[in-house]
């Protein structure tokens, strides 16, 4: 267990017969989707706004900037 462990992300364990390496392969396909679909529901989770209010911030935003330039 300990060699599994020290491994680089996604190597594929060498040596045994074609049965452990077709293990490990199936293993390291499994971690890639498993990755995958974490990153994908982090994703989901990310707060999402329209883009007609984007652009009201981002507005809003400049002509703040716009009249603190002319203030000062």
């Amino acid at each position: 267990m300990s060699a599994m462990m020290t491994a680089a992300p996604y190597e594929i364990r060498t040596g045994g017969d074609g049965k452990s390496k077709k293990q490990s392969m199936a293993e390291l396909k499994l971690r890639r989707l498993t990755e995958l679909n974490q990153r994908l529901r982090e994703d989901l989770e990310r707060r999402r706004i329209p883009v007609s209010e984007a652009a009201l911030e981002y507005v809003h935003a400049e002509k703040r900037q716009w009249i603190q330039k002319q203030d000062g």
